[in-house]
Order: C-alpha cells, then structure tokens, then sequence
C-alpha cells in the first residue's frame, strides 16, 4: 500500500479559491449602485470678493474688509508665567494655528451671491475682536425672497481667546 501524501489537494483547493474569487467580482460589476448625489462643492468665501451693502459714515468700501492670515485663536497660546526663560528667549512667541479670515468693520455689512442646493450647510468660527468693542454682534442672515434678512446666527463679539470658539454649522434646512 503507497501512502505518499496527496500534494494535489492544496493546490486544487487554492485554485477552486481563485475561481470563486473571480466569478464573486464578475457579480460585483453586474450590479449597479444607486448614485450618492452630487459630489460636494467647497465654496471658500475668504477667497471670494463681497459686496459691501452698507458702510458706517466716513469709511469707503474698499475700507469696509480685509481678507488675511490670522491667528486661529490668540497670537500667544502658552501661559508665558510658566515657560522656562531659556525657552522664552530660544522662541519668545508662540503663535496659534492660522487660518483666512475676514475682517471686517464694525457696523458694515457683506453680501456674497452664491447658488446653494440641498444638503448645503455654511461653517464658520466666529474668532472675536482684536480691538476694544462694546455692543458688536457676529450675525450671519439670507436674504428672503421679499428682499429682508433672515438672521440664523447672532451672538455677542468676543476678545480674542487663545483657544477658538467652536465652528458655527449653519443646515440648509434652515434657510
């Protein structure tokens, strides 16, 4: 009696493996998944030009905002009473992480004429003020149809912190 093992067994095991394999992708592509919808369109506003609807008195339009760089947060993110001095004089500041901005004057207003479709939501952090302001508010509104605003978001201005305020998401079931 010859009792040699039998090597054919893996190796018809393997290929039945890759048969199945293949006809489980052959499947696979037969079957037509329903589209998601359209894909996201990201829309900048910091990179975009504003209309300036309303200006305070004595300040021009090309006065009313900037876009820039800024601070995500205060300049200065560390408690500086407890940084050793030799690190205090190797880096004497350590800024906050930096994102664009618009800055914008107190008491004007800007518009941007977008197209939104559903599913859309608007994000943005309202980073506060760097200069003294009693009495500002960060408002963000759509205009209706009737031409008014409709405010979504208002809040009192804050000072600069060294932490950022959280983002503000604003759904486009709201407007």
């Amino acid at each position: 009696m010859n009792r040699r093992p039998l090597r054919s067994l893996p190796v018809a095991a393997c290929a039945a493996a890759c048969v199945l394999s293949l006809l489980a992708l052959a499947l696979a592509g037969c079957h037509k998944k329903v589209p998601l919808g359209k894909p996201w369109v990201h829309l900048d506003l910091t990179k975009e030009q504003p209309f300036v609807e309303a200006t305070p008195p004595g300040v021009n339009e090309n006065q009313v905002f900037t876009q820039r760089t800024a601070p995500l947060g205060g300049s200065e993110v560390r408690d500086m009473s407890k940084v050793p001095p030799a690190q205090q004089q190797q880096f004497p500041q350590s800024s906050a992480g930096e994102i664009r901005v618009i800055e914008q004057t107190t008491f004007s207003r800007l518009k941007w004429r977008v197209h939104i479709d559903d599913g859309s939501y608007v994000s943005f952090i309202p980073l506060g003020y760097e200069k003294p302001c009693a009495g500002c508010k960060v408002r963000f509104g759509v205009r209706n149809d009737k031409g008014g605003v409709d405010v979504l978001f208002t809040a009192d201005s804050q000072p600069l912190s060294p932490a950022a305020p959280k983002a503000v998401e604003i759904d486009r079931g709201l407007f």
